[in-house]
């Protein structure tokens, strides 16, 4: 038998009848499934927010009051759940939530589970009596240690999503955001593969012209001084906010790399230019390692790492491109999963050799959905999502 608990863990602001310009309501919920009842157990949640926050009316939260907390969770004897309307009394459920990007780690028997979510649009549902719209509910199962979507078993372990994917009338609006472009850079450390991750959000302002793309810049520094001279890193399309760094590693070296991005546009005249930088962020690195170009006498010999990439385009109709590339030759498999764990098509099933490798996804047989793609090899493992919208 499945015993069940949820835990209302945070919740946002409901609308005033006096203002529109206030965050719509809503909660996140986890339910605690597959416990060991009626043995003891004891659960400890936490939020974490990562970088800026935005309160319930838009403006920076300088005082603090909704960076996270943590909450312990232990055994009852019910079978039940607790739901409540919890944007109408809440002074009862801290930690609250607004604006921001969050980290919700789970700990059980000293084995942690986390997952990111990026709360970070103005374009919440506005429906002032039903916070539903904007609920974000989701299973912890004590048995494996997992978090899954409610109802689902696809493991969200180490997963990044956004709001603006989860409920479908949410777009990604960052104008109104007080002072966003200066604050919207975050870094991300948890990376399973220990690159740095950085994610922003679109550029809020006017401008004399469309957004061709983003740049990434990057400074090279001793640990703990600032960062110099900035150089051009990357670039990535308008429509993308996040970038793997996948040339270092986060560690314990003496130098630091910082980030920061500019949107790249053509203004009236057709000429190029780019917008003011966001806020940087600052990883400190690991070493210098192998990876990458080895000059041996004069040849150069190119050594790849593991890596999965995002699909592109995404959201998609119907098609997409999978990109991934492995160390070693050997038994790749690349599956693709709906949100209830099931596989709905085997990509690749065979042997491949070192490299970067491409495939295309046609699910023009499949229902407009989140999926998930996972690459599987003898050494690495890795999954991710992507959505079709018809």
């Amino acid at each position: 038998m499945k015993y069940v608990i949820t835990i209302i863990l945070i919740l946002t602001f409901f609308i005033s009848n006096h203002s529109q310009e206030k965050l719509p309501p809503g909660e996140l919920l986890i339910h605690m499934v597959d416990r060991p009842f009626p043995n003891p157990w004891e659960v400890e949640v936490e939020l974490e927010a990562l970088g800026t926050v935005w309160d319930c009316e838009y403006d920076i939260d300088a005082a603090g009051d909704y960076t996270g907390g943590t909450q312990t969770i232990t055994e009852i004897s019910q079978d039940w759940w607790y739901q409540s309307s919890a944007c109408f009394v809440t002074e009862i459920h801290e930690p609250f939530i607004a604006l921001g990007l969050y980290k919700i780690t789970v700990t059980y028997e000293s084995e942690v589970a986390w997952l990111i979510i990026d709360w970070r649009s103005k374009d919440l549902v506005i429906e002032a009596y039903n916070h539903n719209f904007n609920d974000q509910d989701y299973e912890y199962h004590l048995d494996d240690k997992t978090i899954t979507y409610t109802g689902g078993s696809t493991s969200l372990n180490g997963f990044f999503l956004n709001i603006w994917d989860e409920i479908a009338a949410v777009d990604l609006v960052t104008t109104g955001l007080e002072d966003y472009w200066d604050n919207c850079l975050v870094a991300i450390r948890d990376d399973p593969s220990d690159h740095p991750v950085i994610v922003w959000g679109p550029y809020p302002g006017t401008l004399g012209g469309p957004i061709d793309n983003y740049k990434v810049y990057y400074s090279q520094h001793n640990h703990g001084s600032p960062p110099g001279v900035f150089s051009l890193l990357a670039t990535v399309d308008d429509d993308v906010y996040e970038y793997i760094d996948n040339a270092v590693t986060i560690g314990t070296d003496l130098y630091d790399r910082s980030y920061r991005i500019m949107a790249a546009y053509t203004d009236i005249d057709d000429e190029p230019k780019e917008t003011s930088p966001t806020n940087f962020v600052t990883f400190q690195l690991n070493p210098p390692s192998k990876i990458g170009l080895d000059n041996v006498g004069t040849e150069a010999v190119m050594i790849y790492d593991f890596n999965l990439s995002q699909n592109y385009p995404n959201p998609f109709n119907p098609i997409t491109t999978i990109s991934y590339s492995i160390r070693y030759s050997g038994l790749v498999t690349l599956k693709i999963y709906d949100v209830l764990g099931n596989v709905v098509e085997t990509l690749v099933n065979e042997n491949k050799s070192q490299g970067i490798h491409k495939v295309q996804f046609d699910a023009s047989k499949l229902p407009s959905s989140i999926y998930f793609y996972e690459i599987s090899t003898e050494k690495y493992n890795s999954v991710r999502k992507m959505l079709l919208l018809k």
